[in-house]
């Protein structure tokens, strides 16, 4: 009764709901994107989601487009954000409703392996829409909102070809929803040079809507602390997030020792993933510093090194820490052309310039993007293309030194780059840092195709993956392994071709795919019917 109340009054106050902040895939930050890559100047943000103030500054220091086209679209993004904050106090919200079936020849799973990388619960679960969406919030222009969203979905009930995204009805013929509802409350702060959030929230570290080696927007979401401080060429992202220790099933079999515990379990466990961004912005090049730190906390013990920002990768070895140090760049070398890449170290052995070292390799990773956009009347496209890899061990740890007292840390397993997705009893694990987990070689192409005046809009996204079978973060031993190296892979690819019609408040989906994983072949096809009502309220 107290959860139907609590989504009874989301429902209500969905109607009178505000939001300022804007995600990476949202039409106001993909428009932007699309007009300074235009204009060869490469997009200021560099972690999401933004306010709306920030996008407002952007689109003014943008010069004047080109075409009329971007002009008017430029105009109109200006014109929003100005009326926004020319309006005290803000309320503007919208319910959506969603309805999305399958069907398929066969399931083909993109990770054959009993411990999967994540990408066939993505596609099964969290690709697919709500059945029912529900926000509210307020606040002003700059200064202090609050925003909440609620979803209502289908229980994963760990079937990987589902028929629609409805939750009726479940394997035992009853109502199956997730009461894990909030997928956004937010209270934020911000200002010209602080924005401040706390909550939950989806969250993006990277300078393309592709993969990425922090936290991405493959996640659902992150129970965090962000911070962002934007002093003109320089800017620093910080988010400090937890992460809850569920168990999931394929981990029915490990021992996390004396000093950590999964939920539920006798000793408790606080695991918490910190990232930091530092970035200089030159124009055309933006470069940029940063590292991801996951550790686990046992009985919840934290130290103020814990939560300070820079402090946080470093600890004075009290207690041991999963780092991965990334540089990148973005370079807007040509208008409508914006090369970027990633490389990280998730550990870097000495013994190569004479260091002495353990045995663990060198981890890298690296991710080279390129982004595509041009614009001629009546059409606008859109093309990200993308080569990525990680080494067999990225994103695993474990740290066998022993503490002052000689007992055994329990290899610290809570401290892999593994994010845990809430759901009833067990957790659905994903990669972190990686958009398909260790050991992977992967290529991707996709590309959006928009008409204007006519409310139709077409796209493709290929993905090529290749996969180290017997690597994953849950069983790979965190060892040098030569033989894992060379051992044998799977090969994974995937055609999606969506196609949206849009009229007035409706939208009508289909999504034909062709699915291929080692030999295996199948056809997919997904149709969906969408209806969002909004409203605005300014006072």
């Amino acid at each position: 009764m107290k959860r139907a109340g609590i989504c009874i009054i989301f429902s209500f106050l969905a109607l009178f709901a505000y939001s300022e902040t804007y995600f990476i895939d949202s039409e106001e930050v993909r428009t932007l994107r699309r007009l300074y890559t235009l204009e060869g100047i490469v997009f200021p943000m560099n972690a999401y989601p933004v306010n709306g103030s920030d996008l407002l500054e952007a689109a003014q220091k943008l010069p004047s487009p080109v075409t009329e086209k971007d002009r008017n679209a430029l105009d109109s993004l200006i014109q929003k954000f100005c009326g926004q904050r020319d309006a005290k106090f803000l309320l503007e919200g919208a319910l959506a409703v969603s309805y999305e079936h399958h069907f398929r020849t066969s399931l083909v799973y993109a990770d054959p392996s009993p411990v999967k990388n994540g990408l066939d619960f993505q596609r099964a679960y969290l690709l697919s829409d709500p059945f029912l969406s529900l926000g509210t919030g307020g606040g002003a222009f700059t200064g202090v909102n609050i925003e909440a969203e609620v979803y209502v979905r289908q229980q994963w009930e760990y079937d990987y070809a589902p028929v629609n995204n409805f939750f009726f009805p479940s394997p035992d013929n009853t109502f199956a929803i997730n009461f894990n509802v909030l997928n956004r409350g937010v209270l934020a702060w911000n200002s010209e040079h602080l924005d401040i959030s706390i909550g939950r929230d989806q969250a993006h570290f990277g300078n393309t809507p592709g993969a990425s080696l922090y936290p991405s927007l493959a996640l659902p979401y992150m129970d965090a602390v962000r911070l962002s401080v934007p002093i003109g060429r320089f800017s620093m992202d910080y988010m400090l997030a937890s992460i809850e220790p569920r168990r999931a099933k394929e981990e029915s079999g490990i021992a996390l020792g004396d000093y950590f515990g999964f939920m539920l379990d006798e000793v408790q466990t606080a695991i918490f993933s910190a990232a930091h961004l530092f970035h200089w912005n030159f124009g055309k090049v933006k470069a940029g510093i940063g590292a991801n730190v996951v550790y686990a906390r046992s009985n919840n013990m934290l130290t103020i090194t814990d939560i300070l920002p820079v402090s946080i990768f470093h600890n004075d070895d009290m207690r041991p820490n999963n780092l991965t140090f990334t540089l990148d760049c973005s370079w807007a070398f040509c208008p409508g052309f914006t090369l970027s890449f990633m490389l990280g170290f998730d550990d870097i052995n000495g013994n190569a310039i004479g260091i002495g070292d353990t045995s663990i390799p060198t981890i890298p990773a690296g991710i080279l993007q390129l982004e595509y956009v041009f614009t001629a009347p009546p059409l606008a496209a859109d093309f990200l293309f993308e080569a990525g890899y990680t080494h067999y061990l990225w994103g695993n740890y474990a740290y066998y030194d022993l503490p002052n007292n000689g007992e055994d840390w329990g290899n610290v397993y809570l401290e892999k780059a593994v994010y845990r997705y809430a759901d009833r009893d067990h957790g659905m694990l994903l990669p972190l840092t990686s958009p398909y987990g260790p050991g992977t070689i992967w290529g991707r192409l996709k590309g959006d195709l928009a008409f204007s005046g006519f409310p139709l809009r077409v796209g493709a996204d290929l993905l090529l993956l290749s996969k180290i079978k017997a690597a994953n973060l849950v069983t790979t031993p965190y060892e040098r392994d030569d033989a894992l190296e060379k051992s044998a892979r799977s090969f994974y690819a995937a055609l999606d071709l969506p196609c949206a019609y849009t009229w007035r408040g409706f939208s009508f989906t289909i999504t034909p795919s062709l699915v291929v994983c080692d030999g295996e072949a199948a056809f997919e096809c997904t149709l969906g019917a969408h209806y969002r009502l909004g409203g605005a309220l300014s006072l």
